[in-house]
């Protein structure tokens, strides 16, 4: 059975006491700060926005992922890694929900590491649209996101070119 990321567990250290609550069919508590939890990340997220939970696992995994990504990346003349499915709104909420919590430090070295990361494969996804057509296999690395930004770019330079170039040769 499919399941998204949002249905996945991870574990979550209570900062505050909760009573019994029933969310979606899953029963929780009552539970003591410092109690560990297995929970679905979207319950996991409602309870750290709300104060009620820190979960070090989403960080530490991202911060770590992050970190191989941007290496990768860097290391590499061409896009040779696909980035797991919804990993640029995972990074981004994960920001601000540290933000938001008060978490401002591990909040900014993520930024950091993520913004180093989008930099770096923005500027391969350009590159591609300035170049021929990529195959298949080059475009399947793409997330979402960057499939727009190559083809809204790979569109601009082509009507670009076409005003350019004489007998309108862009394509």
């Amino acid at each position: 059975m499919f399941r998204s990321f949002e249905d996945t567990e991870i574990e979550v250290v209570l900062t505050r006491r909760i009573p019994r609550l029933e969310v979606a069919g899953t029963v929780l508590g009552p539970a003591e700060p410092g109690a560990k939890l297995k929970l679905r990340r979207w319950i996991a997220a409602i309870l750290e926005r709300e104060g009620y939970a820190k979960s070090s696992e989403r960080v530490r995994d991202l911060a770590k992922a992050l970190s191989t990504f941007v290496w990768r990346v860097t290391n590499s003349p061409h896009l040779t890694q696909k980035l797991p499915e919804d990993f640029y709104r995972q990074v981004r909420e994960t920001v601000e929900r540290l933000s938001s919590s008060g978490r401002e430090k591990e909040a900014e070295q993520l930024l950091r590491s993520f913004k180093d990361l989008v930099m770096v494969r923005a500027r391969k996804v350009i590159l591609l649209a300035l170049g021929p057509e990529p195959s298949y296999s080059v475009l399947d690395k793409l997330s979402p996101e960057e499939k727009a930004l190559y083809e809204a770019s790979r569109s601009l330079i082509r009507e670009w070119l076409a005003q350019i170039l004489p007998g309108g040769r862009g394509a």
